[in-house]
């Protein structure tokens, strides 16, 4: 995987400190870089694997004893917890991209005939936004 292109808590960005939140929906080599970006007291919220080519990232324990919390999210789980909850959250979404409240940003609109090419631009992890698929 490439370096990042910012040095790890770069102090011209926050003063050495560090930051709040790490959202990590990559895993593999960034779940590390990412746990070294945390200010004490910050939390790393890993959901998902994207980059990780099927590889778990490895930490020794004394690597979270930063005063830093890791918390992992799943949808998934979520909804088998606590279903009537995740009924009200979505509701609430789409009463926000109804209202126009959110943006969603769309990398290519294509017509269900399409769908192989939907699939490669996916895989490719090349788009910036939604790929959606229309009959």
């Amino acid at each position: 995987m490439p370096a990042a292109p910012w040095p790890l808590a770069p102090p011209r960005l926050t003063g050495g400190r560090g930051v709040d939140v790490v959202l990590d929906s990559v895993e593999g080599a960034v779940f590390k870089d990412g746990l070294k970006l945390l200010r004490p007291y910050g939390r790393l919220v890993y959901y998902g694997f994207a980059g990780s080519g099927g590889k778990v990232a490895q930490v020794a324990m004394t690597e979270l004893f930063g005063l830093t919390y890791v918390v992992g999210v799943s949808l998934d789980a979520w909804t088998k917890a606590d279903p009537a909850r995740v009924a009200e959250a979505r509701a609430e979404l789409v009463r926000l991209v109804a209202a126009g409240a959110l943006r969603v940003a769309v990398h290519t609109t294509l017509p269900l005939t399409r769908a192989a090419e939907a699939h490669r631009v996916i895989e490719s992890r090349s788009q910036l936004g939604r790929v959606v698929l229309v009959p």
